[in-house]
């Protein structure tokens, strides 16, 4: 299965806590319990996701996010999900360490692996649950107040759900792609434009 993405890769240089493509959580994990070479596509494609991390950072980034997916792939409860947490504080401090904003690499890890598990048992959440999963893992990672980025968790929750749902419907044709790529970009539009307000004017939640 190929990544379709286009959208926003950098945020302003302000708040920039990473420069790698956004994306990497909403289609890694869903690539690694989805498609069986999903995460050799991702390592192929790594060169163009890497911006913003010097090259051996990028690798081990790559290496303990690709860790983490295939973890979880696995697991079938909450503590088999839980064992994915290492690599993703792993992941996390490799982010921390190329970028300015002086997140909690382990709340931004758990809030990470929160959407994961929220994505793919959905049925088991009340329905907003993945879209404030979403919202809160960009919260930890930015910084801001949940409610500023509801509006991403939203929309970016709708363009997982229209993929799993034509998957399970036989295929994501190039049509869904489309319509994946134009919610992703609105998802991080709206995410940019909350971290370019003045702190006093973003949503307090």
């Amino acid at each position: 299965m190929s990544v379709k993405y286009t959208g926003w890769t950098k945020g302003p240089p302000a708040v920039r806590p990473y420069g790698v493509c956004e994306c990497r959580g909403f289609f890694l994990p869903s690539q690694a319990w989805f498609a069986p070479a999903g995460l050799d596509s991702f390592t192929r494609n790594h060169k163009d996701i890497r911006s913003g991390f010097p090259p051996l950072r990028s690798v081990l980034g790559a290496y303990h996010a690709s860790r983490a997916a295939f973890v979880f792939k696995d697991g079938k409860s909450q503590a088999d999900y839980e064992r994915a947490l290492p690599m993703l504080r792993e992941y996390f401090s490799e982010v921390r360490r190329t970028g300015n904003i002086p997140f909690d690499v382990q709340r931004a890890a758990s809030s990470e692996l929160r959407w994961w598990i929220v994505h793919r048992d959905r049925r088991l959440y009340p329905e907003g649950a993945l879209a404030e999963a979403c919202a809160g893992a960009a919260s930890e990672l930015y910084l801001i107040p949940p409610g500023s980025a509801l509006e991403h968790g939203r929309l970016r929750a709708a363009a997982m759900v229209v993929r799993d749902t034509c998957a399970a419907a036989g295929g994501v044709r190039e049509q869904n792609w489309r319509t994946i790529d134009t919610l992703l970009e609105s998802c991080y539009e709206s995410l940019h434009r909350e971290l370019v307000l003045p702190s006093g004017l973003r949503t307090a939640r």
